[in-house]
């Protein structure tokens, strides 16, 4: 017997926070640095339909990124409400390119606020592509993958003569699919608009929690 799904909250909370792309595939200037922060609309019918709205279909996004190379940059995004994903970004193209083909990979974790003594592990990879054109508009499109691995959350309501599923180890997986626009209107400073579908495309039966298929949709300032 596969394990209880764990409650609907934290689904939405890993789904929103920090899992918005909210980046072209040029990276920041050597020695710069650039902030991100932004929100959107999380959510999918049948969690809406169960729960209604609540805050977190509305999900906030905070980042930092420095240049490190003049085809890399380094980063930190919110995860969650208490936890960081550091990440790198490799712009395989020449820096002055107005086409970028870049590939970023990170690492994170987060305590679980929903569960005491719970905490998750994430791990992201993601190819990004992006055209810059009139100067100032920059479409893009992502591809990514993100690994969860969830750690110390019970089982909802356990039934004492049921056996419940072994962990697998290779935690959850989902799938970013991301199209989005980002207009500089001045100097450094940019608005981003994007959309993201996020399927679920592999679960553990044995860390007590499933993600489902999410949409996300939304709005960024980069400085």
């Amino acid at each position: 017997m596969t394990r209880n799904l764990a409650a609907l909250p934290l689904a939405l909370v890993l789904m929103g926070m920090g899992y918005g792309q909210f980046q072209d595939g040029h990276t920041t200037a050597l020695r710069k640095v650039s902030v991100g922060a932004g929100g959107g609309f999380l959510g999918n019918h049948e969690n809406i339909s169960q729960q209604g709205l609540t805050a977190f279909n509305f999900p906030f996004h905070a980042d930092l990124r420095v240049g490190a190379h003049e085809r890399v940059d380094v980063g930190a995004t919110l995860f969650l409400y208490a936890g960081l994903v550091a990440d790198a970004k490799v712009n395989l193209m020449p820096p002055d390119s107005d086409f970028a083909l870049a590939l970023r990979a990170g690492i994170g974790a987060a305590a679980d606020i929903g569960e005491p003594g719970a905490w998750i592990l994430h791990a992201p990879l993601s190819v990004i592509a992006s055209y810059r054109f009139l100067g100032c508009l920059s479409p893009y499109v992502g591809l990514g993958y993100g690994f969860y691995w969830i750690f110390g959350r019970p089982i909802s309501n356990p039934d004492p003569t049921a056996t419940y599923a072994d962990r697998k180890g290779h935690g959850d997986g989902v799938l970013r699919i991301t199209a989005g626009l980002e207009w500089v209107i001045a100097g450094r400073v940019a608005i981003l608009i994007e959309y993201s579908f996020l399927p679920a495309v592999v679960d553990d039966p044995g860390d007590n929690y499933s993600f489902g298929d999410n949409h996300m949709v939304g709005l960024a300032a980069r400085f």
